[in-house]
């Protein structure tokens, strides 16, 4: 059976129209954004605001990487999924110490930390303006950075 020399191209053509528009139905990311932690290169905060909106049943999907020096008075270094190489940074200077120090983390509206690392997907809960930064409540000694890739 023969087919029309039309019907490849036009097949391509839908299937790139499909692709588009499964890209851009609600709650699917369809945007992406990326962020430097820290956004100046000077670590005198452990949150940035990133100026993104979210709204509650929305996807966002984070990718990070890089590496930071969590103290320059000592040779560990950190990944995105931080490190537990010295419990007492951990204990004494994260805002989770559950979590590893120096990991990249979010919050949404000031809300509840969201555990990043070198990647995250989620549904938003409760919308608000997103800050991106790392465990880590004194980052005055940190070296280094992260880049952080948004999509939503």
């Amino acid at each position: 059976m023969k087919h029309s020399p039309l019907i490849s191209p036009v097949l391509a053509v839908v299937a790139m129209l499909l692709v588009g528009l499964a890209c851009r139905l609600p709650g699917l990311p369809n945007e992406c954004t990326s962020f430097t932690i820290p956004p100046s290169g000077d670590w005198n905060a452990s949150w940035f605001d990133t100026g993104i909106e979210l709204s509650a049943g929305q996807t966002v999907i984070f990718s990070a990487k890089g590496t930071v020096r969590p103290s320059t008075a000592s040779d560990i270094s950190a990944g995105p999924d931080g490190t537990t190489q010295e419990p007492v940074w951990q204990d004494s200077f994260s805002f989770e110490p559950d979590w590893a120090h120096e990991a990249v983390i979010a919050r949404i509206g000031g809300g509840d930390y969201i555990l990043i690392g070198s990647g995250q997907q989620f549904t938003v809960e409760s919308g608000g303006t997103l800050e991106i930064g790392v465990n880590d409540t004194d980052p005055g000694n940190n070296e280094g950075s992260f880049e952080v890739e948004i999509c939503r």
